[in-house]
């Protein structure tokens, strides 16, 4: 067994993990597994792969350029779900969910990340009705496990349901490469993407949180609105009834999400004129009260880049939207066109949290944050 390669992939850091190649193999050669800290990658069986090319040919890395849309930012919008109960279910201001009940209204099937395993790792499912979708929504920051998800999605389309695709931007690519066809019955939404960590975060930072509390986790939100929307916070929901309500980027998983990505993610092909999406969807940050566009409980930030998706934003109703321009956008979502630095430590912290664990990796990241900050303002003076 050995890792697939090839001409275009000069190296594996390309991989975003997505699975087509495991979808399209004829013959059963290439196999999706976990690297230590969590990752999936292909590997190939060398003995059953007869060199077609197929994966290759269908990876979205690989013809991404192929991939790419002519028009970008036909439109772009601030705006929010009109129902309130919606919006405060909502990671940011509800336009997926809207775009996402339309689409079900039409018949049509929507596709999306789920928890699954009890919160620890994420999958892509079909949604068919109004009640599943809340299944898929709020954010998940771990890559989602695809399976056989691919081959749904054609069934779908070749039936002539209309079908809306949500997730990250290679996702996207990762449909649309498996495709390999236009279906004029997709719809593609993709959300503004920082990256993704790995699920075994996620996994140890709730065992953590179950032994503190002694129970078991049944519910959890990384995007929670209690505390407002503008300052993402994570709610833990345990079956004794104790309740954890954090800022996110100062829990381990948070700290964790901020500097530990999948190494695609450090170079990530989709930002800027890469996209292939018909929607990006995402937070509105950098609003204030002063804007027309201002909720307290939410605000989207929708940007439309073809034809298709500006006639589906057209037909929605309940979604309260105002013309803005890009470069406001833009300015307080930097990774639309930029991918994640790759932080000075990343490297030590994936050694310490493949070794020790996320708690005591995260401890010395902590620690040596605040060494180098203090040498920092020691120079300064």
């Amino acid at each position: 067994m050995a890792i697939m390669n090839s001409n275009v992939l000069n190296d594996m850091t390309q991989c975003c993990g997505c699975g087509v190649c495991e979808n399209v193999c004829k013959t059963g050669a290439i196999t999706m597994t976990e690297t230590k800290d969590g990752f999936l990658y292909p590997v190939i069986d060398s003995g059953k792969c007869v060199n077609c090319k197929s994966c290759v040919n269908h990876c979205p890395v690989a013809i991404h350029d192929k991939l790419k849309i002519d028009t970008h930012n036909v439109a772009c919008y601030a705006g929010y779900i009109t129902d309130d109960e919606k919006l405060s279910g909502s990671a940011s201001g509800g336009a997926a969910t809207a775009i996402a009940e339309y689409i079900l209204s039409e018949g049509g099937v929507v596709f999306g990340v789920a928890y699954s395993d009890a919160y620890t790792k994420a999958v892509t499912v079909k949604v068919s009705t109004v009640e599943e979708l809340n299944n898929i929504r709020d954010s998940k920051y771990m890559q989602s496990n695809k399976g056989q998800i691919y081959k749904e999605v054609k069934q779908a389309l070749d039936a002539g349901q209309k079908v809306l695709y949500t997730g990250t931007p290679c996702e996207i690519g990762a449909v649309k490469a498996f495709l390999n066809k236009s279906y004029d019955n997709l719809f593609t939404c993709e959300i503004i993407c920082h990256g993704t960590t790995t699920y075994k975060v996620v996994e140890q930072y709730i065992r953590q949180q179950e032994k503190e509390h002694n129970s078991r986790l049944v519910k959890m939100s990384v995007r929670s609105k209690d505390n407002g929307w503008r300052v993402p916070h994570i709610k833990l929901q345990f079956e004794n009834g104790d309740v954890l309500l954090e800022k996110f980027y100062e829990t381990n998983y948070g700290k964790a999400f901020a500097v530990y990505l999948r190494e695609s993610c450090y170079k990530c092909l989709y930002k800027g004129k890469g996209k292939v999406a018909d929607i990006t969807v995402g937070d509105f940050w950098g609003a204030t009260k002063n804007d027309e566009y201002w909720n307290a409980n939410g605000i989207s930030s929708v940007m439309v880049h073809s034809e298709k998706g500006q006639e589906l934003i057209d037909n929605i109703k309940g979604l309260k939207l105002f013309d803005v321009e890009y470069t406001t956008i833009l300015a307080a979502n930097k990774t639309l066109e930029h991918s994640e630095p790759r932080d000075k430590v990343t490297g030590l912290l994936k050694f310490n949290f493949c070794h020790m664990g996320l708690k005591k990796a995260i401890g010395i990241h902590s620690v040596y944050r605040k060494v180098i900050g203090g040498i920092k303002g020691m120079i300064r003076r």
